[in-house]
């Protein structure tokens, strides 16, 4: 029976549809598919990905024992045609979908982010807020022991890929929310080597162990000034057009202070007292003699959560004006009670 079974593999009729080019009637199916549809398929993708990753590694773990794993490559082969089968749906999805469309305009988001945000979103929610909460971005959330869980699960861990796609895209200068990323991570820096996080770096390490990074941080093992530099020195900016960077251009960016002699308008041609200042290393104290401050990987953290909740606000309002033409969306609860007044329109959609 199962000699029966692998001779029909040769001839398998699925095997068409796994080709690197869908049938024109099944691209077709793909790009009027519903929201209600396009979450099944979100569904069967993330399985099939957990699925793939799971047979990769049993038989990579089958050869290193020195044992033969023909089938399991067989299986993986076709757990991997069939996740790009799904992801080519979602991105014919996306092309049909007006808030699909807006998301593959923003550099970082691909089909596969772009489906499967649009799939698992609750972009029917009266206000971003509520967006926010159900993807486990509101902060006054919690989950407490033997309570449902207030979030969805795989949005927020989807949501956590949205905002690391940010940061690679970060280096562009078109890239709206990768340069949003970046310079909310140069505000948060400023405020942490201006002391404005000593209490949250005090509370932070009652709670790590002191053998971690993060407690020396906390602990305040690093100078102000120094970790001002090192800050300075760990995000340079790429020269826009050819040829060297000015000096400028390559600190203005970053709201730290550097000496004003330091800071000539054009590049010196003697780059030493401008390298002593910029390159000056970081060096770890004994606890307390320095400023207790936010690990690196906290000011991260926040700049990419900052990040990801302004796109998905800006997602939300795409939505919404889509819904109600010729209507402007209600404004944030921080521009309408809490005294906030800048409002940023979404990337390519007029206010």
């Amino acid at each position: 029976m199962f000699d029966d079974a692998t001779t029909d593999l040769d001839t398998d009729p699925f095997e068409s549809a796994l080709a690197d080019r869908l049938r024109e009637d099944i691209r077709e199916a793909a790009r009027k598919m519903t929201r209600r549809e396009a979450r099944f398929v979100a569904d069967a993708f993330d399985a099939r990905q957990i699925g793939r990753i799971r047979t990769a590694h049993q038989a990579r773990t089958t050869r290193d024992a020195g044992e033969p794993a023909e089938f399991l490559d067989f299986m993986l082969t076709r757990d991997v045609a069939t996740e790009k089968l799904l992801g080519v749906a979602l991105g014919l999805f996306c092309e049909n979908d007006h808030l699909g469309r807006w998301m593959l305009a923003q550099k970082g988001i691909g089909p596969l982010l772009a489906g499967r945000l649009i799939a698992l979103g609750n972009w029917d929610a009266p206000n971003p807020a509520k967006c926010f909460a159900f993807a486990g971005l509101d902060p006054t959330k919690t989950w407490l022991k033997g309570q449902k869980r207030p979030w969805n699960a795989r949005l927020k861990r989807l949501l956590y890929l949205v905002g690391e796609s940010f940061v690679k895209v970060s280096g562009y200068d078109d890239a709206h929310y990768g340069q949003l990323y970046r310079q909310s991570k140069i505000s948060y820096w400023a405020r942490n080597v201006d002391g404005a996080y000593v209490e949250i770096a005090r509370e932070e390490r009652d709670r790590v162990k002191p053998t971690t990074e993060k407690w020396k941080w906390n602990q305040g093992c690093f100078d102000a000034e120094q970790t001002r530099r090192w800050v300075t020195n760990g995000m340079p900016r790429k020269p826009t057009t050819g040829g060297a960077a000015k000096v400028g251009e390559i600190l203005a960016w970053i709201d730290l202070d550097m000496p004003a002699e330091l800071r000539p308008e054009e590049m010196p041609d003697d780059l030493a007292p401008f390298l002593a200042w910029h390159r000056t290393p970081l060096v770890q104290g004994e606890p307390g003699s320095g400023l207790d401050m936010l690990a690196p990987g906290h000011v991260h953290d926040r700049a990419r959560r900052r990040t990801v909740k302004r796109f998905l606000a800006h997602s939300w309002e795409v939505e919404w004006r889509h819904n109600n033409p010729g209507k402007e969306p209600p404004m944030p609860w921080v521009i309408e009670h809490g005294g906030h007044t800048h409002y940023e329109a979404p990337p390519g959609l007029a206010a």
